[in-house]
């Protein structure tokens, strides 16, 4: 596990090192698009786009997988008592759940153009991540009841 997770760190050190130091600095700096602009001074207009298909698809995958997981995490939070009972799963999926993120989204889109959709997604991972470490501190609190499932 150890070497998968250095080998990751690895292809991502090497990646961010090609965005910063293919392009002349000037190119790139203060610019959000930094692997197109690499892409561009690397092989041109092709692999500019390929680039930006290659991190649609990315953005599209993750996206999806959130889309699927969310309502369930919710869901199994609302069972161990972080998230109201109302979320919990009342047949065989959580349909509140559902509906909650899918209204939330429905809201967000409306009322923000595609930049601003964009730092709303990094904010959410961000504050999701936060709240998954957060929860497990608040079971490991709780007690052995509601952290017997916890590995370690």
């Amino acid at each position: 596990m150890f070497q998968v997770t250095l080998i990751t760190v690895l292809i991502y050190l090497f990646i961010n090192a090609i965005f910063v130091y293919a392009p002349a600095p000037k190119l790139v700096t203060f610019k959000q698009d930094a692997a197109a602009i690499a892409a561009h001074v690397l092989g041109g207009a092709s692999l500019t786009t390929a680039i930006r298909v290659l991190i649609a698809l990315a953005l599209f995958t993750s996206i999806s997988a959130m889309i699927m997981v969310g309502p369930r995490v919710y869901a199994q939070m609302a069972e161990n008592g972080l998230m109201p009972d109302v979320l919990r799963i009342t047949r065989d999926t959580p349909d509140i759940s559902i509906a909650m993120q899918a209204i939330l989204a429905i809201i967000v889109v409306w009322i923000a153009a595609l930049r601003e959709l964009l730092s709303y997604l990094g904010f959410t991972f961000g504050l999701s991540t936060v709240a998954t470490v957060a929860s497990l501190f608040a079971a490991v609190r709780r007690g052995p009841k509601t952290t017997s499932g916890l590995p370690g």
